[in-house]
């Protein structure tokens, strides 16, 4: 097999695994273990690695701290400091984190505008979804319960299009639940105009 496409943390991984299940690595993972720079070599820069993420995190929790405190990203780069990494590198990971803050903080809020568009994205999305199941049970004769693979992103995306928030579970919750919602509207009110028209 060949290792070169492996980065170090996937080529330390690989070896790892060999050597718990064999007790003996393979020569080709070796060889490119050697080329860079051997097996300790190879285990201090994933530490280094390792390190650095940790160090990532914290500034970023830092940064979401001062950001609640009423910081602005140049007022958190004084406030922070760091032995790995740049003030360069703190300033825009601040200022990355900020924006992914408040990002999440206005997917999450529920406005007046996520009411109406939920709302109206759910008449909508369930009367073209009803349009969909008639058309469908009309042609076949039967429920084919694959088309909800096919209601429910139209749901969402109709609902999304109104109020611009997501329906992840963690983000918007009554998007999330709007999305659901019209699509069994949408089935209910299919199976309602097909028995009124028999």
């Amino acid at each position: 097999m060949n290792y070169s496409g492996f980065n170090d943390s996937e080529l330390m991984d690989s070896y790892q695994t060999q050597m718990d299940y064999s007790r003996k690595a393979d020569t080709a993972i070796l060889a490119e273990i050697e080329k860079r720079g051997g097996l300790n070599a190879l285990r201090e820069k994933l530490i280094v690695l390792e390190e650095q993420k940790d160090e990532l995190r914290r500034v970023r929790g830092l940064a979401v701290q001062l950001h609640h405190e009423g910081f602005y990203p140049e007022e958190m780069i004084q406030q922070i400091s760091s032995d790995k990494l740049t003030e360069a590198q703190i300033r825009d990971l601040c200022e990355e984190t900020v924006v992914v803050y408040k990002e999440g903080v206005r997917n999450t809020r529920i406005s007046r505008r996520t009411i109406v568009g939920c709302i109206i994205g759910m008449l909508i999305s369930s009367l073209a979804e009803a349009a969909i199941w008639v058309a469908t049970i009309r042609e076949t004769g039967r429920i084919i319960f694959l088309i909800f693979a096919l209601t429910v992103p139209l749901s969402y995306i109709v609902i999304w299009l109104l109020t611009r928030q997501t329906r992840q579970t963690r983000q918007n919750v009554l998007v999330y639940v709007s999305t659901f919602l019209a699509t069994a509207l949408g089935f209910v009110f299919a199976l309602l105009f097909v028995r009124m028209s028999l």
